[in-house]
């Protein structure tokens, strides 16, 4: 890892270690989604073994159904603290984790789910990269995020988010090139101007 991840990762573990206090009350509801559906997406079967990056403060733990195991990871210890105080029906695992570095053996998961996760990673190509390795062939990752708009609003923004810990947005296009992923699905979703729902598979 080079000298400026390893100063993004740390600052962004500062950020989020403030914004655990309030994340629930005051940056969810204006990012507001309808994560019953999303996880819906995924299509999770019995005895599934589902990875979410960036699990934070454990907003979609509460949604997985309870024939599931699910590995909820973050960089942030104060997020996982929160997220270990919601009420779930699935077998949680709660894991201090850089999804850019998975420690896990090929072909761990049947699933992914990522919501506005990987927007905040110093390198979301390489989160990609190890899910490949991790999620077994023909299995799915579901993202929720905010995509890159076409105003010049949508640029200036982006500086502005990044100091307050909500990431770049990017091009799923361009981020999935090089990878074994696949565009399956793509649709418009949440409150937020650019937010999509994307599924991609593992080919």
């Amino acid at each position: 890892m080079d000298k400026n991840q390893t100063i993004i990762k740390q600052y962004l573990r500062l950020i989020y270690t403030f914004w655990a206090k309030f994340y629930d009350n005051y940056v969810e509801p204006r990012w507001k989604f309808d994560r019953r559906k999303a996880i819906e997406f995924l299509q999770i079967n019995t005895g599934d073994r589902i990875l979410e990056i960036g699990v934070g403060t454990g907003l979609n733990l509460p949604f997985y159904p309870q024939d599931c195991t699910v590995i909820g990871i973050d960089i942030s210890s104060a997020m996982l603290q929160k997220a270990k105080q919601k009420p779930h029906q699935a077998e949680i695992t709660l894991q201090k984790i850089d999804g850019q570095h998975l420690p896990f053996p090929h072909n761990s998961f049947d699933k992914a789910l990522a919501t506005y996760a990987l927007r905040v990673s110093p390198h979301p190509k390489k989160v990609l990269q190890e899910l490949n390795r991790v999620v077994t062939k023909g299995g799915i990752f579901c993202i929720v995020d905010r995509f890159k708009g076409k105003s010049i609003i949508s640029w200036l923004q982006n500086p502005f988010f990044f100091l307050i810990g909500g990431g770049w947005n990017y091009n799923i296009n361009k981020l999935i090139t090089g990878t074994s992923w696949t565009l399956v699905h793509d649709k418009p979703f949440g409150t937020k101007r650019n937010t999509r729902l994307i599924i991609l598979r593992n080919d």
